[in-house]
């Protein structure tokens, strides 16, 4: 059976790509009109297939396949037509054209290394960038945000320990808003008309309602009291705490009145919340306003004791009650212009509480008063504060009816786990299935939901104000990723390598950097580092602190690049996270610890003794400066068969120690197999939140909560006086 005349004549025509030219200058060469004939190619035998191949073209050429075959490709044709022999070599001649590209078969692919790891990532960025090089790849190309970065450094780069002050008369322009020049201003404009169009249609009147007594009675905590030893280390002094009372502190860690220094300054305020606090926001204020206020979500210590969930979790009412404390801290003006914490005692204005379960997370509008609550049935509710500068104490205000309740409604197991606000009316938040959505608060839709991860978000966290459209987020397992709201289908990282995490707090966003500070991903049960992750080189991670135990919450400032960072041992460290990122190899960048927090339970008490209710605490403060960085971990020499390694001298092992010390470690910083970090301590000593103030003049104060329910507003800010 014989083969049709077109198989047997087949003709074909090298394609070139060419990149430099236009594809417009060069007429594509068409392609041969198939036949309904082409079934019977599988008749003929593979022989006299190939056999029809390799006979001359010129001989048998169809009438069809040239009339296909214009002017412009008939000549190139007769340049790239085939020898009548088989060619010994598959390899094409080199092309003559520069422009155009060789192709060469299969690119060889480089060989994977013998220790099992591999580079993941290509790219600009990389571990061993220094200096002017690193600020250049971060910041660049544009020449004006590169002059920023080292206007940033210059800024920041002499004060490694705490930030310095600003007096109220002078104008930081490397403060707030400095990568995006007016866009505060234009935001605090765009919210207000949007807030004022807002409250035409609604009505705030019925939106909390007051309690009395009695109705606030499942809100209130128990009224018991706490010792706690404060002051000099040898001279400290016993402090009687109980819920809802605070005191003014003195530089010396005492109570401001109680402190016969004549030289005594105001450096904050220590209260008592009367339980854990999960979560604290402070509110923003446009204006330098006296008045700060703090909100907390809060707890009761109970709910993470030991009890028969079983039978508590069938009771009508478990865990349905939610408290958001409102505070209210003041502040003075001293004769050099700095901004110092008032002698007055903090006040609590108000408590919100909730009957939706208990409040997690509470995050206040970046642009009005709108207060956001996570709570525990997996729900959004945000609502107007109402008025936070009156002068009533202690009032308690439900809620009934929220500004809006963001969740999903046709899917019931899926459960709010994280939030975040991308500006006035759109905010983002993390669900139990890993995925991210974004909400309108008014009026109140789903404008989009993307799958990031497989398990829970644990914390998320915007690049507000300059990347509000960029959400890093962390699950429970899994590995940290970074997504653009504004592109969610093709905008979006993650690091490689993967992260085991159950403690939330442990993310945020430094506008000063660019970039994201969070827990470094590692899935080693002794991770306690801290690593740095540019926005825009997500994937590479850079260590920035070791801590020598677990670690529960940090914060970084809004106004200065300094990074506050809690443990379990309730050791509270801060360190300038921007001199750690661009400091030199062989550069050793300091870090201190602020105070340190102990607390005993009551059981350990007798049952006559006063501190049985409560326990007792301790905070320690006065700590020397430590070098933050580690010696590079060496890895161990494996003894040969029949040869001992000899034992070191000491003189050997201090200049080893010397070479090693300063080095970045490419992978985990520090010996994470330790089991020193393993150590556990009690429940409610830990640091369970922290949060810088983000308002003007008032940078430098950072509120953090202890176990114990105490929580310190402390002003570390350091006055730079002005030259005579």
């Amino acid at each position: 059976m014989r083969t049709r005349r077109s198989n047997r004549t087949k003709k074909y025509t090298l394609d070139k790509y060419d990149f430099l030219s236009s594809g417009d200058e060069r007429e594509q060469t068409p392609k041969r009109r198939k036949t309904a004939d082409d079934d019977d190619v599988f008749e003929a035998p593979a022989e006299e297939r190939s056999a029809a191949e390799d006979e001359d073209e010129d001989e048998d050429e169809d009438e069809e396949d040239v009339q296909m075959n214009d002017d412009s490709a008939s000549e190139v044709n007769a340049r790239e037509r085939p020898s009548r022999q088989r060619p010994k070599s598959t390899k094409p001649s080199r092309p003559s054209d520069p422009g155009e590209m060789e192709v060469t078969g299969y690119l060889d692919i480089e060989l994977i290394p013998p220790e099992g790891q591999h580079k993941g990532y290509v790219g600009p960025y990389e571990r061993g960038m220094r200096g002017k090089a690193l600020a250049r790849t971060l910041y660049g190309p544009h020449p004006e945000r590169i002059e920023m970065a080292h206007t940033l450094l210059d800024r920041w780069s002499g004060w490694t320990l705490y930030p310095p002050k600003v007096p109220q008369d002078e104008e930081e322009p490397t403060d707030k808003g400095f990568w995006v020049p007016g866009g505060l201003e234009k935001e605090a404009r765009l919210a207000k008309q949007w807030y004022e169009q807002v409250s035409k249609g609604l009505s705030s009147d019925d939106v909390w309602s007051e309690l009395s007594p009695d109705e606030s009675e499942l809100y209130r905590f128990p009224q018991l009291s706490m010792p706690v030893l404060t002051g000099p280390h040898e001279e400290q002094q016993e402090v009687l705490m109980e819920p809802g009372v605070s005191y003014p502190l003195s530089q010396s860690n005492i109570p401001f009145d109680q402190d016969e220094d004549e030289d005594k300054v105001e450096c904050g305020w220590m209260l008592d919340v009367g339980g854990l606090v999960l979560g604290m926001d402070w509110a923003p204020r446009r204006d330098k306003n006296p008045k700060q206020l703090l909100a907390l979500a809060i707890i009761p210590q109970s709910d993470q004791d030991f009890y028969n969930y079983e039978e508590e979790s069938v009771k009508p009412g478990f865990q349905q009650q939610g408290i958001v404390q409102i505070w209210e801290f003041k502040s003075t003006k001293t004769d050099e212009g700095f901004t110092r914490t008032s002698k007055e005692a903090a006040t609590l204005r108000k408590t919100l509480c909730l009957d939706y379960g208990r409040a997690r997370r509470v995050k206040w509008s970046p642009s009005c008063n709108h207060i956001a609550v996570l709570s525990s049935d997996g729900n959004v509710y945000v609502a107007d504060a109402g008025d936070v500068d009156g002068e009533e104490e202690g009032a308690y205000y439900k809620l009934q009816k929220p500004f809006a309740v963001l969740n999903l409604i046709d899917e019931y197991s899926i459960k709010a786990t994280a939030i975040a606000w991308v500006n006035c009316n759109r905010m983002a938040v993390g669900y139990s299935d890993g995925s991210i959505a974004l909400w309108s608060i008014y009026p109140q839709r789903l404008l989009s939901r993307h799958p990031v991860h497989h398990s829970d978000i644990i914390d998320m966290v915007s690049g507000y104000p300059t990347l509000p459209s960029i959400i890093a987020s962390i699950p429970v397992g899994g590995t940290a990723r970074v997504i653009d709201l504004q592109a969610p289908s093709y905008e979006t990282t993650e690091a490689q390598r993967p992260l085991v995490h159950t403690q939330p707090g442990l993310l945020a966003y430094s506008d000063h950097l660019l970039g994201f500070l969070s827990i470094y991903p590692s899935a080693s049960a002794l991770n306690t580092i801290i690593g740095f992750l540019h926005h825009a080189h997500f994937p590479v991670c850079r260590r920035v602190f070791t801590g020598d135990s677990f670690l529960t919450c940090l914060a970084v400032g809004r106004l200065h690049p300094f990074l506050l960072i809690g443990a379990t041992d309730g050791s509270l460290w801060c360190l300038n996270a921007q001199t750690e990122v661009f400091s030199n190899r062989h550069e050793s960048t300091d870090k201190i610890r602020v105070v340190q927090h102990e607390h005993r339970p009551g059981h350990l008490f007798p049952p006559d003794s006063p501190v049985a209710a409560r326990g007792v605490c301790r905070v320690l403060h006065g700590f020397t400066v430590d070098r933050n960085r580690n010696s590079k971990p060496e890895a161990k020499l494996s003894a040969k068969k029949g040869k001992k390694l000899r034992a070191k001298e000491p003189a050997e092992v201090a200049v080893e120690e010397g070479e090693g010390e300063g080095e970045e470690d490419d992978d985990e910083a520090g010996d994470l197999t330790d089991p020193f970090r393993a150590t556990l301590h009690e429940a409610l000593t830990r640091i369970t939140a922290i949060e810088w103030n983000p308002n003007l003049d008032h940078g430098t104060w950072a509120a953090v909560a202890m176990g114990s329910g105490l929580v310190r507003v402390i002003d570390l800010g350091l006055e730079k006086y002005p030259e005579a």
